[in-house]
């Protein structure tokens, strides 16, 4: 269960720097409501909130941030902080962002997306600007039009419970030192593939 999100209690965590206890919030907020405080609180804290976030947390709260804020929270990340972002972000989210920036500020970014997902960002991109093609994602779960609504809820809850079993499983063996280029051979998939399983 999401909890109620007050941005004065993470300022008051952060200035007692009570990191675990600030962690243990955000696990514990969605994501949409972590975007929506971060937006009230300074510059400087809003770097530090992002920062204790999970990888998959920080990519979906970006994705929520107005632009202002993305910006402003651009400035304040390393270019592998802004790689996981990126690469962790819905596609058609980072396409709306890239909108949002001057034409060199996306080329640069462009340039630090793994091959995949540059890949889908140039597919999307090259869609004529407010078409319907620029704003789809490549990202979908396909379902048969005998399904009952019961079936189709079902097969989608089936999907994400696979796709977390995946990505514990990976994590698992890189832990017991597995590489993920070892992983990706044994797959027959890309490296890239299994990093994106790891999102």
């Amino acid at each position: 269960m999401s909890e109620t999100v007050t941005p004065s209690v993470w300022e008051d965590l952060i200035h007692n720097q009570r990191w675990e206890d600030l962690r243990a919030r955000l696990t514990a907020t969605h994501f949409s409501d972590i975007a929506e405080a971060m937006a009230q609180i300074h510059g400087k804290e809003q770097a530090v909130v992002f920062r204790l976030l999970s990888r998959e947390q920080a990519a979906q709260v970006f994705s929520y941030l107005p632009t202002d804020r993305q910006k402003e929270l651009l400035r304040s990340l390393s270019t592998d902080e802004l790689k996981s972002v990126l690469d962790g972000m819905p596609p058609d989210d980072r396409t709306r962002f890239f909108e949002e920036m001057p034409a060199t500020v996306t080329r640069k970014l462009l340039e630090i997306l793994s091959p995949e997902e540059l890949k889908n960002a140039r597919q999307l991109l090259g869609y004529p600007e407010h078409s319907v093609g620029r704003y789809m994602t490549p990202d979908y779960l396909a379902i048969s039009p005998e399904m009952t609504a019961a079936q189709a809820l079902e097969h989608v809850r089936m999907a994400r419970l696979l796709h977390v079993q995946r990505r514990d499983l990976i994590r698992g063996l890189t832990a017991d030192g597995f590489s993920q280029a070892d992983i990706a051979r044994e797959m027959g998939v890309t490296r890239q593939a299994i990093q994106k399983m790891l999102a």
